[in-house]
């Protein structure tokens, strides 16, 4: 059943990586795709190996959790990659007691990369727990069969 497991997220993975390459509107640079291909992958297989038999089997396969596990690691991967709202001014009426001075367009240019390496950072730490956390489910739900 591994094997089978393994080629049916295999496949849908690169389907929903093409599917973002193409979709995204701009063409994604290939290191990008080949780290969401990778998260798509582990990710799916790890939720579909957990989540309760679903649908129809196919030759002793339930497919559907797999599935149903690539829909969600994909609507996640979607919300997060969204743009993000830029930060919101406020008026000098809503700091009441601080002296507000306007920033000059280099310090405004400084802070706006801090805060692209702040959430490149952020996303960074984000991938690598949630690629140990889908090795690590994998790992437990073939090693220890019963547990599932």
């Amino acid at each position: 059943m591994f094997f089978v497991e393994f080629l049916f997220v295999l496949l849908l993975a690169l389907l929903f990586t093409a599917f973002f390459a193409f979709a995204g509107g701009r063409e994604a640079p290939w290191p990008a795709l080949v780290w969401l291909f990778m998260i798509l992958l582990l990710a799916t297989w790890a939720l579909g190996v957990w989540f309760r038999p679903i649908g129809p089997p196919v030759g002793g396969f339930y497919w559907a959790s797999f599935v149903v596990a690539m829909i969600v690691v994909a609507l996640l991967l979607a919300v997060a990659a969204s743009a993000p709202r830029p930060p919101q001014k406020k008026n000098r009426e809503e700091l009441k007691g601080v002296e507000v001075r306007r920033l000059t367009p280099s310090e405004e240019q400084v802070e706006q990369e801090r805060a692209e390496v702040e959430a490149a950072r952020s996303v960074g730490m984000l991938f690598w727990v949630l690629l140990a956390a889908a090795v690590a489910a994998l790992a437990i739900h073939y090693v220890f069969p019963g547990l599932t």
